[in-house]
């Protein structure tokens, strides 16, 4: 639970070890599957949930280096699908094999 604090910014972890369970993650390449994030998410909502469809887009431009435009038609595609009734899903894809594996993994959830 503590890891799981630590990397998700909660409270009630020293700030001191919160700085090295980061420290460990980046060095050990660690990155949260956004997959098992709603996943957790769902499964802590005490309300009920309805399936509902998902719209996906997929991107292999880093978060850091992406352009003001491709932020804006992220923005305009989330809210348009919202306004429709679907959910919207924006999948960062990295390179290599971990990488499509993941993103199949996702995919398919």
């Amino acid at each position: 639970m503590t890891v799981s604090r630590a990397l998700r910014g909660r409270p009630g972890v020293d700030p001191a070890l919160r700085e090295r369970i980061r420290a460990q993650a980046e060095q050990l390449g660690y990155r949260p599957d956004p997959a098992l994030h709603r996943l957790m998410l769902h499964l802590r909502s005490a309300r009920e949930h309805r399936m509902r469809a998902v719209i996906c887009a997929l991107t292999d431009i880093p978060l850091r280096l992406e352009p003001a435009y491709c932020r804006r038609l992220r923005a305009h595609a989330e809210a348009r699908a919202l306004a429709l009734g679907f959910a919207f899903s924006l999948q960062r894809v990295g390179r290599g094999p971990k990488a499509w594996h993941a993103l199949d993994r996702v995919l398919r959830s």
